[in-house]
C-alpha cells in the first residue's frame, strides 16, 4: 500500500430523465473502489448538497466511485476513474 494521505472531493448528482437537469443527491451511500482490483477503499455518504470527502486513499491511484440511492428510487451509477490527490 502506498501513501494513504490521498483524497477525492466530489459531488453526487442525480438526473431523473435525459432532458432533466442534474441536481445534487443528498444522503447517497458512496463507495470508492480501487480501479486495479475493485477493493472498497472508502465508504461514506454525501451531504445535503451532494458533496462527499473520501479520505485515506492512496495518492495517485485511480478509483471508480459509485453512489447508491438508499431509498431505492433511482439506479446506481458510477463515475470515474478518479485519481486520489494529496490532501
Amino acid at each position: 500500500m502506498g501513501n494513504t494521505t490521498g483524497v477525492i472531493n466530489d459531488r453526487v448528482m442525480l438526473k431523473t430523465s435525459p432532458s432533466a437537469p442534474e441536481v445534487p443527491m443528498a444522503s447517497a451511500r458512496v463507495w470508492a473502489l480501487r480501479l486495479a482490483d475493485g477493493y472498497k477503499a472508502w465508504e461514506g455518504f454525501s451531504d445535503a448538497l451532494g458533496y462527499y470527502h473520501a479520505a485515506g486513499l492512496e495518492v495517485g491511484v485511480a478509483y471508480q466511485v459509485t453512489a447508491i440511492d438508499l431509498t431505492g428510487e433511482h439506479k446506481c451509477t458510477a463515475g470515474g476513474p478518479v485519481v486520489a490527490v494529496k490532501a
